[in-house]
């Protein structure tokens, strides 16, 4: 499952001190709570393809803040 590969590539970036993955990665475990919580999923989660559409979405607000 996705959500388990963003947890997986997270542990990997914290333990290689690497700032800038941990922080997106942070920030996408964020997202993926917050759309779980204001969907009512937190107990089932969210499948693959919610979790794709809610990256595509964070993708573009990045691109739009100039925030890479």
């Amino acid at each position: 499952m996705l959500k388990e590969q963003i947890n997986a590539d997270l542990k990997t970036a914290m333990l290689a001190r690497n700032a800038f993955e941990t922080t997106v990665l942070r920030g996408l475990k964020a997202s993926i709570l917050d759309e779980e919580v204001k969907l009512g999923k937190r107990e089932e989660g969210l499948n693959d393809a919610e979790i794709e559409t809610l990256v595509a979405r964070e993708v573009k607000s990045a691109k739009k803040q100039q925030v890479y």
